[in-house]
């Protein structure tokens, strides 16, 4: 598949741009994270919330690699983010250290799988000899669009004067793309058995 007629897939924009929407949010987050938590639940505690994170991060990779599967993971995504934006939202809401910090472990259960979730699709929707291409073309997209979220999370930190514009622009975007992900394959997704993942794309060439 050339770059031009990939460009025109609406399936291909339908994973690029949810997940370049989810990286700006979560690593707009994650950078600002120190900052943003420390006048809530004190330095150490903030501390402590980046180490959680960290940890749930791992967690949530090794368990979601041993289930994906059997799973749909359009679906998987948008349950993710989803959960994200309200990790986010009751951040938003409290000052309590120890619900900050579950709020925290529940965001950095998806941290992972957004790295991990994108190859899974393209792989159940394009054929293997488009794999490289798709999977290249997307990473080269929401990478390049996710690097702006440090900067974004700081220049509408420096016009609202806070971090609350800062976690509602992120739980927006995180919302935003948990529901672009779901426009194509949520009703009609099957697993592919190798047979038929082979008949496809062999039909495609």
């Amino acid at each position: 598949m050339s770059r031009g007629k990939l460009l025109r897939n609406p399936a291909f924009w339908t994973i690029s741009i949810p997940f370049a929407l989810a990286l700006v949010a979560q690593i707009g987050f994650i950078v600002h994270q120190i900052a943003l938590l420390e006048p809530r639940i004190g330095r150490a505690s903030a501390g402590i919330a980046v180490s959680v994170m960290s940890f749930m991060a791992i967690a949530g990779r090794l368990g979601l690699g041993m289930v994906v599967d059997r799973l749909d993971p359009r679906l998987v995504t948008a349950i993710s983010l989803v959960s994200q934006a309200a990790a986010l939202l009751v951040i938003l809401q409290s000052d309590t250290a120890p619900i900050v910090l579950a709020a925290c472990a529940v965001f950095g259960f998806s941290v992972g799988n957004l790295i991990t979730l994108p190859p899974l699709i393209i792989h159940r929707e394009f054929n293997a000899a488009s794999f490289v291409a798709v999977m290249g073309l997307s990473n080269a997209i929401s990478g390049t669009v996710g690097a702006l979220g440090p900067g974004l999370a700081g220049l509408v930190h420096g016009w609202s004067g806070g971090y609350d514009a800062v976690l509602a622009l992120c739980i927006a975007l995180e919302l935003t793309a948990a529901a672009l992900v779901l426009q194509r394959g949520l009703l009609r997704w099957r697993p592919l058995s190798s047979g038929a993942a082979s008949r496809r794309s062999v039909g495609s060439q």
